[in-house]
């Protein structure tokens, strides 16, 4: 558990023509020895997120080795996945003949977590 006070993460929106914050939700959750602190707390972040046209936001970045589709307008969570480990790096999205995909990787950081990996995985977005 950190040693400050919680949210330990968030994740928010702002206006880039005002500066105002849209939103700003904890994100994430810390997990210790199968033990799940609140998600009101979030967790420890590395990693950036990726931002669809359609105003999905998708992030893996939490200690808890999920990755996760938000709402961009709310924030709130639509989706989420284990993996292996944490997600630190930034995902991909693309087309591929005509389809939309989302790509983490999924490597870890041992500073986050004592987990590592080398998985790759790729999610298609429905439509």
């Amino acid at each position: 558990m950190p040693c400050w006070n919680p949210p330990y993460g968030t994740i928010a929106a702002y206006d880039l023509k005002t500066g105002k914050r849209l939103w700003n939700e904890p994100f994430g959750e810390v997990q210790k020895y199968g033990f799940y602190m609140p998600k009101s707390w979030g967790s420890v972040t590395i990693g950036a997120p990726a931002i669809t046209q359609s105003g999905l936001i998708f992030i893996g970045a939490s200690m808890n080795s999920r990755v996760r589709a938000l709402d961009l307008k709310s924030g709130t969570e639509l989706w989420s996945k284990l993996v292996d480990a944490p997600a630190v790096a930034m995902p991909a999205i693309y087309d591929y003949k005509g389809k939309e995909y989302v790509t983490f990787v999924v490597g870890g950081n041992s500073i986050l977590l004592p987990k590592v990996s080398d998985q790759v995985v790729s999610f298609a977005l429905p439509g």
